[in-house]
């Protein structure tokens, strides 16, 4: 069984409200501090180049990842 099964509706609707708040505090929080890897992706002179950053600092083996399997188009996104 659920907790909310035995709470009556005023608690049900406070606790969904407090919820709310603690996620979006959390969230916001956790965006402003840049604490989660970010994924992010740029196009440079018609080469979009994907990077991963966290805290504010790029993580370089994430540089252009996504073209590793294709040296051809890794060597293009690299060396601009």
């Amino acid at each position: 069984m659920s907790e909310y099964e035995f709470l009556d509706p005023v608690s049900l609707v406070f606790s969904a409200y407090l919820n709310t708040v603690q996620s979006t505090v959390s969230n916001h929080f956790n965006e402003t501090r840049n604490l989660e890897v970010r994924p992010v992706v740029v196009e440079y002179e018609g080469v979009p180049v994907s990077y991963q950053h966290q805290l504010w600092r790029v993580r370089p083996e994430s540089v252009c990842a996504n073209y590793q399997q294709n040296i051809s188009k890794f060597s293009e996104c690299t060396v601009k």
